[in-house]
């Protein structure tokens, strides 16, 4: 039995939910994985990255079942095997890239997910009405937590231009599922009957934001930090535009003791500089833009092995240790902001076990969920019963830490003819470097906004007693 006849089993078990034959098809794909090739394994895991995710729903798995040591075992091996079909395809295939973002908008990871929806009615099969509906829906969702007023009108116009989309498009969406969705859902109609009356009107900054006059190098630098999605602002999460070239990304608003000073809003902005400065780093160094005469007259051992020991990879490598140590200081922030205090020299860092004891009954803050998650993917444990939840990946960021920090790295781009015995280096190529530091990055930036929207979360369940507050303005500090 081949993997497109497997495929098509799996598709009708999915369809009649049927438990069992969906358990037998898992244990069939996982049998035959090894002997397959790139393009043909590629399908193999999005077959089995479906049936994982609907097991887990037939179990009622609940993404917070960390948060009692009820872990969905399913839901996170579907999320890991979407990314192991994404690996072998190059994201060729639109269908398991927006399976993806759907994957990681169901574990709270909406910053992320808003990177892969395919918003774009050209794209054959369901991929783009999928897109529209999930990414209205989450936009919508996440507007709530923008404390900015103008931020939080440009989420809801957004996610009311998608759904509007959608339904004058509902003539090409053969996905039975949507089209009852756009016809009978009250939610999303309502949604929408409100837009009609509010929205239609409205320019939003987008269109009509103008571009400031940069310089050549900045421009060229913004235009990059925008394609990527990596400015700290939440309008970068929704469009690419010059309206989102700048890092405003803040800590909110919060209470605290009269005549206490901003210091949670100071930590942030200083692990926000940190990974702002991180970001130009990489991008100096994935362009080259490095003086030639640092690297003159350096006098350095060549392995032989198409070495390299370019200022262009010292950016790189900078930029990759200080994104790793950006997630232990937003863990630090978020212990002082949310733990009360028993034990004031503990150690805390940005791991699982550490969320799992000092965050288990915020059950409440969907961006505690995502945090803890995003942990996850930067273990190197692959043992199920140790962290619930390996990351095929996870590991890799692990080694090339450790290797920056406590060994060496070296980047190299072919094997070397010597016998290499005595070589204890953690060898990566160029490439591989590049990609994992900007996937690093990425994820830095995801728990930035996390942390805010954890904050901004928690303020809004807060009783206040707005008699007894008093509000008072924070100064920004600007270079002059």
């Amino acid at each position: 039995m081949d993997i497109i006849e497997i495929s098509q089993m799996a598709d009708k078990a999915i369809l009649e939910r049927n438990g069992f034959i969906m358990e037998h098809l898992v244990e069939g794909i996982c049998n035959v994985l090894p002997t397959l090739e790139n393009d043909i394994k590629s399908k193999a895991y999005y077959t089995l990255a479906n049936l994982y995710s609907e097991i887990g729903h037939l179990n009622s798995e609940n993404i917070y079942g960390w948060m009692n040591d009820k872990y969905p075992k399913y839901l996170v091996l579907s999320m890991n095997a979407y990314r192991e079909c994404l690996s072998q395809n190059d994201n060729q295939l639109t269908e398991p890239v927006v399976n993806y973002a759907n994957t990681l908008n169901q574990f709270c990871r909406t910053v992320e997910a808003a990177n892969y929806w395919k918003c774009d009615f050209s794209l054959v099969g369901d991929s783009a009405p999928v897109s529209f509906l999930h990414m209205g829906n989450a936009i919508g969702w996440l507007s709530q937590f923008l404390e900015d007023n103008g931020h939080e009108l440009e989420f809801q116009l957004k996610s009311y231009k998608l759904l509007k989309d959608l339904q004058k498009n509902v003539d090409k969406v053969e996905h039975v599922g949507i089209i009852l969705t756009i016809k009978e859902d009250e939610r999303l109609n309502r949604h929408l009957s409100y837009g009609d009356k509010h929205f239609v009107d409205i320019n939003s900054s987008i269109d009509t934001f103008s571009k400031p006059s940069y310089s050549e190098k900045e421009e060229e630098y913004r235009k990059w930090v925008l394609s990527q999605n990596l400015f700290a602002n939440p309008m970068n999460i929704i469009t690419k535009e010059w309206v989102a070239a700048t890092d405003i990304l803040q800590f909110p608003s919060h209470t605290v003791k009269v005549a206490e000073g901003p210091y949670y809003m100071a930590a942030f902005s200083s692990i926000k500089r940190e990974y702002c400065f991180a970001r130009h780093l990489l991008y100096e160094g994935i362009h080259g833009l490095h003086p030639k005469y640092e690297n003159k007259d350096l006098y350095l051992v060549d392995t032989l092995d198409y070495v390299s020991y370019d200022g262009g990879i010292e950016k790189i490598k900078a930029a990759f240790r200080i994104a790793f140590s950006l997630f232990d200081s937003l863990y630090k922030l978020l212990y002082e902001y949310f733990v009360e205090k028993k034990n004031i020299s503990e150690k805390v860092y940005f791991y699982p076990s550490h969320f799992r004891k000092h965050f288990s009954s915020f059950e409440r803050n969907p961006f505690i969920n995502a945090l803890f998650w995003l942990s996850c993917d930067l273990t190197d444990n692959d043992e199920m019963k140790d962290w619930k939840a390996p990351n095929p990946n996870g590991k890799d960021f692990r080694k090339i830490r450790n290797a920056l920090e406590h060994n060496w790295l070296r980047v190299a781009d072919s094997g070397s003819f010597y016998s290499g015995e005595i070589d204890y280096a953690y060898t990566i190529t160029m490439q591989n470097l590049t990609e994992k530091t900007l996937e690093l990055i990425t994820l830095a930036r995801a728990a930035l906004f996390y942390t805010a929207f954890a904050v901004r979360c928690n303020e809004m369940h807060k009783k206040k007693d707005l008699d007894k507050s008093v509000s008072n303005p924070v100064n920004i500090w600007r270079t002059i």
